[in-house]
Parts: C-alpha cells; sequence; structure tokens
C-alpha cells in the first residue's frame, strides 16, 4: 500500500470488515441541515480579493460546501453546494453518503468546483457567476454500473467491489475548465470550452494507480501528475490545440499523492516518497522540477524521513505553488513523531534550502487536503486544512514575514469520538 495515504488504508480496512459482517442499514436520504459534517477533504482558491473554499467529508463523502471571504474582512460566508446522505443509527462499517472534493478554481467571472459522489462513481462539475448565488451543476462522467460498494459477503452470496472515479483535480486555462481523474481503466482527461455545455473525454494512461491525481496550466499546456505502474511517479503533458498526450517516468520509486504547479519557468511536483534503501521504513515529501525546454527532471527531499505508520505513509496531501520568488509545499504530518500541518518554502532556485514551519492549531490534523489547498494572492500564501474532529482551518501569511494567522472557518458539531475530539 505504499504512497497511497492513511484514507486509503482506512478504505481497505474497511472493505475488510464488511467482507466479515452485513453491513448495517444505512438512511442515504439527503438531511442536510442535520447532517454532523466531518469535513476532512478541502481545497482552496484565489479570485484576487477573496479566498474561495471547497469542503467535504473524507472517504464515504457526504455534503459539499463552499466557503468564502474577501480580503479585509473576518467572516467567512457558508453555501451548501449539493446535499448528500447523513449516517443511519447503529454500526457504520463503510457507507456512501455523497459528495467529496478538493477540486475549486476561479475563471475569471466564475467559481467553479468538480466532485466525486461516493454513491454512485460519477463525475460532477458546478459553477456560481461572480455576484450571485445558485450553483448550476453539470455531468462530467457518469460511474460504472454496479458501483458503489466495497465488497462483502453475506447468506453465502459475495457482492463485488466496485469503485467509480478518484476524487477529481481542476483547472482553468483561459479558454477551457480542465479535469483529471482515475478509475480501474486508468487516468482520463475531460475539458470543456468556456461559455459550453459539452464535456470531452480522452483517455491519457490505461496504466495507472487509484490514486488522485493533479492537474494544472503552464500557459501553453496542461499538464497532469499522476501515480502509475504501480507506484511510481509518471508526468503527462498536451499541448494547447493538441490532442497527443505526452508522458514521462519521473521516479520508478514507491511515490503516492502527487501534486503539480507551474512557476512560470518550470514545472514542480511535490509527492509523497517511500524510502528503501537508507531509511527503510519511512517516508518523505520530495520535489521535483523539470525547467521549461528541457526534458530532465531534478530532485530534492524537502521533510525529514518520518516512520510510516501502518506500513502506509506518514505524510498526507502535499500541496504545492509558485509564491511569487519561492515555492511553497504544505502537508498534514501524521506520523508517530508528529500531529501537525507541516509547511516549507525554498527560492525558487535549483538546488535552495528548503526553510520548515509548523502551523499547529489543534495538534491532529488528517491532512487530507490533497491538490488545490495552498494558493498564492500575490501578497499572501493561503493554504486550507481539516483535523481529526472535522473542523476546517485557515491559515495565511504575507510575504517577508513569519507569523502564520489562523482563522477556524467550520467547527463540526458533532465530531467523532476519537482523536480527543
Amino acid at each position: 500500500m505504499h504512497g497511497q495515504g492513511l484514507a486509503r488504508f482506512c478504505l481497505a480496512l474497511f472493505a475488510c470488515a464488511v467482507a466479515l459482517c452485513a453491513v448495517a442499514f444505512v438512511d442515504r436520504q439527503a438531511r442536510a441541515q442535520t447532517c454532523p459534517d466531518n469535513l476532512i477533504s478541502g481545497g482552496i482558491a484565489w479570485n484576487g480579493s477573496t479566498a474561495l473554499l471547497v469542503a467535504s467529508p473524507g472517504i464515504e463523502g457526504g455534503n459539499l460546501y463552499y466557503f468564502w471571504q474577501t480580503t479585509g474582512t473576518s467572516t467567512w460566508h457558508k453555501q451548501l453546494v449539493a446535499a448528500g446522505g447523513c449516517p443511519g443509527p447503529g454500526l457504520q462499517l463503510v457507507t456512501v453518503l455523497g459528495y467529496r472534493s478538493n477540486a475549486i478554481a476561479w475563471t475569471g467571472n466564475s467559481a467553479i468546483i468538480a466532485a466525486v459522489d461516493q454513491r454512485n462513481g460519477g463525475l460532477y462539475y458546478w459553477w456560481q457567476a461572480a455576484g450571485t448565488t445558485p450553483w448550476h451543476q453539470q455531468t462530467i462522467a457518469n460511474g460504472p454500473p454496479g458501483c458503489c460498494n466495497f465488497g462483502s459477503v453475506q447468506n453465502g452470496v459475495t457482492t463485488p467491489h466496485v469503485m467509480g472515479y478518484s476524487p477529481p483535480s481542476m483547472a482553468w486555462t483561459g479558454r477551457s475548465v480542465v479535469v483529471t481523474a482515475t478509475d480501474k481503466h486508468g487516468l482520463h482527461y475531460w475539458f470543456q470550452e468556456k461559455g459550453q455545455t459539452t464535456w470531452y473525454h480522452e483517455l491519457v494512461n490505461a496504466n495507472s494507480s487509484l490514486d488522485e491525481p493533479s492537474i494544472a496550466w503552464t500557459g501553453t499546456s496542461v499538464v497532469i501528475a499522476d501515480i502509475c505502474n504501480g507506484a511510481a511517479l509518471c508526468y503527462y503533458w498536451q499541448g494547447a490545440g493538441s490532442n497527443i498526450w505526452h508522458q514521462q517516468v519521473v521516479d520508478n520509486g514507491s511515490n503516492g499523492n502527487p501534486s503539480i504547479a507551474w512557476n512560470g519557468h518550470a514545472v514542480i511536483i511535490a509527492a509523497t516518497h517511500h524510502a528503501t534503501d537508507q531509511h527503510p521504513g519511512t517516508a518523505t515529501v520530495t520535489y521535483w522540477w523539470q525547467a521549461a525546454g528541457t526534458a530532465l527532471w531534478h530532485t530534492q527531499t524537502v521533510s525529514a524521513p518520518r516512520s510510516v505508520p501502518f506500513n502506509d505513509t506518514s505524510y498526507l496531501g502535499p500541496t504545492i505553488a509558485a509564491a511569487g520568488n519561492s515555492i511553497v509545499i504544505a502537508a498534514a504530518d501524521i506520523s508517530t513523531q508528529a500531529q501537525q500541518v507541516d509547511y516549507w518554502w525554498s527560492p525558487a532556485l535549483e538546488g535552495g534550502t528548503w526553510n520548515l514551519q509548523n502551523l499547529n492549531a489543534s495538534g491532529s490534523y488528517s491532512g487530507e487536503t490533497g491538490p488545490r489547498s495552498i494558493a498564492w494572492t500575490g501578497a499572501s500564501v493561503i493554504l486550507t486544512a481539516s483535523d481529526v474532529c472535522g473542523n476546517l482551518d485557515y491559515w495565511w501569511q504575507r510575504v517577508g514575514t513569519t507569523p502564520w494567522n489562523h482563522q477556524r472557518v467550520y467547527t463540526n458539531p458533532s465530531p467523532p469520538g476519537n482523536g480527543g475530539c
């Protein structure tokens, strides 16, 4: 399970449990006003004057929310984008309840969100025009027949394990919305041209993992980072106006949770990397970059090696962005050594030193914040993360300063009984 993240481990654990006993009855009707929303997946974008957040529950999905705050104010506004279901009473082993997302972007005149519905495995898209409140929904891709269950055996009858798409990643090119996600058939890509309603699909690579991929726009190409060939880190690019995908293997090691961005001069990627030689049983956050017009990938280890709990990973959701003349990365450290959000920055120079800061508001972060959970406003780095209690937090740090400013965006009214909640 190297490089899959703690959420993947929990999913496998739950699937095993379901195979051994019957699943309790679950009421899946949408009850958005009463759901105890455990928001542990989220993403962030910036529209020039406002921070935009998307948030949802984790593996099981649920209600999909949008939060926004205008610069210079302290108020977070909340909207329900789409309603999921609520857990029913009694034993809950694996319950698919609704939407899961960390994909949000700004087109210049609209906020846009993409999500997977864990109930049917399909991908969905919403947009909201600036200055309005309605969210408009479209279907990007339907889930597979028989989706979604985690496999079970009841009275000698086996129900197969059928899953849909991974959570999607999304970007705006100036002319199109571009989306990527994986399923059992491989790595997929969709795009919708500005002002149109049709979604066009392309299969990028049939030999892809079920990890969440990451997508970005360089100004001339769409670029994707993904886990392929088991646990290798792969890079794909397609020039504007082309339908040809090019592929490179960035790293043949054991990798997971990639995040990709563009800094104006190079494609930059962050991912978790499992050590196999000097520090077996550990994982690090690792950085790769490729200068424009070249084919060579350079690499640096960003974090200290951390012990790998459950033989899985110790860092969740590395996310990367360009911030002026710096590269910035954030990840949740869930190792036995720490429970916190780690942030690193480095000058955008080859071989620059990585500087570590800790953002530790509650000390128990889930880190299911994946790609798109860090952004640059032109004056500040902004990021969002959640803790194991399902609370959603927001931080910002002005350029040239060291203090991190913290706000609680959402407090879960009915936190789960774990992690000291």
